[in-house]
């Protein structure tokens, strides 16, 4: 506790002797960007829902980085993306292991790449607020909702279907 105390007013401290140094020399308040810098860590807090800067390690959760995942998906799997490019490469999966199997994406000031094997039946429901979403068929969503079936679609063989919310990015999905 006694590493933490000293961490937080060693930090306060150099920020008041930087904002004093910037406020006699450059006549800028770093106040005012602080205050900036606090209100979009609020908002990106409330747009994730989640601990943004946790140490943990999950492949579903993907901020500040670029990544490429090549793993089969799972049923009732979600993956998030802030401020990042990730590539889900479905492309080299036979079939599908389930009747019906179904993934949702989230993508926030980023962009999501999905690659889908053409043999599979593949629905999407894709929802846009500033941001765009393409389809397999080449049908672009700027804001609004969208819905895909793939060509030769089954009921009765697996199916795979995709939930796509995307704000302030993009998501491209292939197949």
């Amino acid at each position: 506790m006694k590493m933490g105390a000293g961490i937080f007013w060693g930090s306060i401290l150099i920020v008041l002797g930087v904002s004093l140094i910037l406020r006699i020399f450059f006549d800028i308040s770093v106040f005012r960007i602080i205050i900036a810098f606090l209100l979009i860590f609020i908002g990106i807090k409330l747009l994730v829902g989640k601990r943004i800067f946790s140490s943990t390690n999950d492949e579903n959760q993907v901020l500040f980085s670029e990544k490429v995942f090549k793993s089969a998906p799972r049923n009732n799997s979600e993956y998030n993306t802030l401020f990042s490019q990730i590539t889900y490469d479905y492309r080299e999966m036979d079939s599908l292991t389930a009747s019906r199997t179904k993934i949702s994406f989230r993508t926030v000031f980023g962009n999501t790449i999905i690659l889908l094997p053409k043999n599979i039946n593949v629905q999407v429901k894709a929802d846009a607020v500033f941001a765009s979403a393409t389809l397999p068929n080449g049908n672009t969503i700027a804001f609004g909702s969208t819905n895909y079936t793939s060509e030769n679609y089954n009921i009765s063989s697996p199916q795979l279907i995709i939930d796509v919310n995307v704000v302030f990015g993009n998501i491209d999905i292939r197949q």
